[in-house]
């Protein structure tokens, strides 16, 4: 499993496409994750002060997790080239080690966000010592949605084993990922005006709320254990379809 790993990641990291997704997938978040009180002020919101910063956190996560349809290619390449065809024996193993090389590629885009809010939240606020907390607090905050993105990746893998058409995959991902969270909204409304109602539906649904809702540790850890459970069920699926599909 290991050197099917390291294979992976080895091909990502010299796939041009890879390369090029990384750089400026990484100038893109640090750019506007720093740069959030100017591109506010042009969209007409002005955010002038840190904490004003989590108005838009929700929409800020629900954004990034349109950018992970970057992934697609990676597990859609091995019925494009058909490169399974030489080392059968990995086929059980290759759903695995696709998903753990994209999670890589995203830990860096993780890394980026931190440092990157961390700065704009100094940036706004004169005082280091507040500056810091709300900082920590955006932190876990995001900390709390990585096993939802990670939900979220297993939902694009499974789409492209699926499909296999990555034209199609990205369709269905982009729909359902718009209907799902208008239908969280639709549901939130109908049992609460004003929106403090936790609901646990989906990892988009989680975003929006570890993103919007007041800071609670118990919010996070429950929205954190909805990611993993979904990610778990997603990536089982992943592996018996795949097999079943790779070995046709």
């Amino acid at each position: 499993m290991n050197n099917v790993i390291k294979s992976e990641l080895f091909k990502s990291m010299k796939s041009v496409y890879f390369r090029i997704c990384l750089f400026f997938g990484s100038a893109f978040i640090a750019l506007v994750s720093v740069f959030l009180p100017e591109i506010s002020k042009v969209i007409e919101y002005p955010i002038t002060s840190a904490d004003k910063i989590f108005e838009v956190l929700p929409f800020v996560f629900m954004g990034a997790s349109i950018i992970l349809l970057i992934f697609l290619p990676l597990f859609s390449d091995v019925f494009k080239y058909n490169t399974l065809k030489n080392q059968p024996h990995t086929i059980p193993q290759m759903p695995f080690a696709k998903y753990i090389a994209s999670l890589v590629i995203a830990s860096v885009y993780a890394v980026v966000f931190v440092i990157s809010i961390t700065i704009t939240m100094i940036r706004l606020e004169a005082d280091n010592a507040e500056a810091i907390k709300l900082s920590l607090e955006c932190i876990v905050r995001f900390l709390g949605a990585i096993p939802n993105y990670m939900a979220i990746i297993a939902v694009i893998q499974l789409l492209s084993v699926a499909v296999k058409n990555e034209i199609v995959s990205a369709i269905i991902y982009y729909y359902g990922i718009t209907q799902l969270f208008t239908i969280k909204l639709i549901i939130t409304s109908v049992i609460s005006e004003n929106f403090n109602f936790v609901i646990h539906l989906t990892p988009i649904g989680e975003l929006f709320n570890l993103g919007y809702l007041e800071f609670s540790i118990a919010h996070i850890l429950i929205g954190a254990l909805l990611g993993i459970v979904y990610t778990l069920v997603l990536n089982k699926l992943t592996a018996k379809l795949f097999c079943k599909r790779a070995l046709v």
